[in-house]
């Protein structure tokens, strides 16, 4: 969506603002942000190294979060967001694919069912706007062997 289409949402969320809509995506992402940004951005795009293009394609995702999608969520009165770090599978963005595990923002106390519970069943108070600052322990702690399977399976399909 462009800045101008997210402009003219949130101008519309103003006059709608009965309908409680919410945002969540991994801050860590590895896939999406690929499509995004890497033929794009020429110091990704050329990058010989994947752990190196990896990181700059985060530090890009995590750039347009902050920077540019919460401020124009924080204008309205009815977006809530929610941005966990990082889930170990598919380097994906998607926070609700195969199951809500490893969706914890730790340092808030918070798991990714609260957010839903939130944004769909609605029992007052305001929208949940939380994103996590902790850069390790997501990475550390967040092996399941069915996402090992699952993994294992797309890798002999790919090969």
């Amino acid at each position: 969506m462009t800045t101008t289409n997210w402009l003219h949402s949130t101008r519309r969320c103003r006059t709608s603002f009965r309908d409680r809509l919410g945002i969540t995506h991994f801050l860590a992402d590895g896939n999406f942000s690929s499509y995004s940004y890497e033929r794009f951005h020429e110091d990704i795009h050329s990058d010989p190294d994947p752990e190196s293009r990896l990181d700059k394609l985060r530090q890009k995702w995590q750039q347009d979060t902050h920077q540019n999608l919460i401020p124009l969520l924080e204008q309205t009165s009815n977006w809530g967001y929610y941005f966990p770090m990082y889930r170990n599978f598919n380097e994906s963005h998607c926070t609700t694919i195969l199951d809500l595990e490893y969706g914890e923002i730790a340092e808030h106390g918070l798991v990714l069912r609260d957010f839903l519970d939130n944004i769909v069943n609605h029992q007052g108070g305001g929208m949940m706007r939380a994103y996590e600052t902790d850069e390790v322990s997501d990475f550390e702690n967040n092996h399941n062997w069915f996402y090992d399977l699952v993994g294992d399976c797309s890798d002999s399909i790919n090969s």
